[in-house]
């Protein structure tokens, strides 16, 4: 029967046909223009719903921070806290600091000489208890050294000698040992450094003349 070929005979060579590759190259550009549609995606400008609830936190961390000011000033740390504990999320509390402290509403070194200048200098505190006090109220440790250094670099030594002179003449006739202890107490609950206490402490007392004569009356 001639219309029959034996199974080996008459095959063409294998060949990769037109429209597999064109199908190939079409699924590998779908793939790109997937990828490229994600990529456009993810620069899309914010929706109307998103500028919106953008807008709602905004005004909310303002006046959260602006009632919390009229109250007292603030680090930028207690702020940070404070909208924070109030649910704000990371964009609407950054953006709420730095509109403060572009106007200056807050201001670490602003703050910390203005405590150290109204509160903490007038009750006689030394450096360490100063730091301690601004640290207190969480400013930053660059902003506390600045203001240390502002009001502190020159005078520390002169106003422990006047704040150990005005104890002192408070100690009336009190023998010198307990004179010494009392008044280095004192000094060491103010913050001053134990070397300039001591320095100080020997030196107020040895101005002290002994009363009637040389003699002392001694209270224990």
């Amino acid at each position: 029967m001639s219309g029959i070929t034996n199974s080996g005979e008459g095959l063409a060579p294998v060949t990769y046909l037109p429209w597999v590759t064109d199908a190939s190259a079409r699924t590998a550009a779908l793939g790109e223009s997937a990828d490229s549609d994600d990529s456009d995606s993810a620069s899309e400008p914010p929706s109307a719903a998103d500028i919106k609830a953008e807008k709602k936190a905004a005004r909310r961390s303002e006046n959260v921070a602006m009632h919390a000011l009229t109250r007292r000033s603030m680090s930028v740390r207690e702020m940070d806290r404070l909208l924070r504990s109030r649910g704000m999320d990371d964009n609407a509390v950054a953006d709420e600091i730095a509109r403060l402290e572009s106007v200056g509403l807050l201001d670490d070194n602003a703050l910390a000489l203005d405590i150290i200048e109204r509160s903490v200098g007038r009750k006689g505190l030394g450096r360490q208890a100063i730091r301690s006090e601004l640290s207190k109220r969480m400013i930053d440790s660059s902003a506390i050294d600045l203001a240390l250094e502002t009001l502190y670099s020159d005078d520390e030594s002169e106003r422990i000698m006047d704040i150990a002179r005005d104890r002192a003449a408070r100690l009336g006739s009190l023998d010198r040992d307990v004179a010494e202890r009392r008044l280095s107490a004192f000094l060491a609950r103010r913050g001053f450094r134990s070397s300039d206490i001591s320095r100080a402490v020997r030196e107020v007392l040895a101005e002290r003349r002994p009363s009637g004569g040389g003699s002392s009356v001694r209270f224990i």
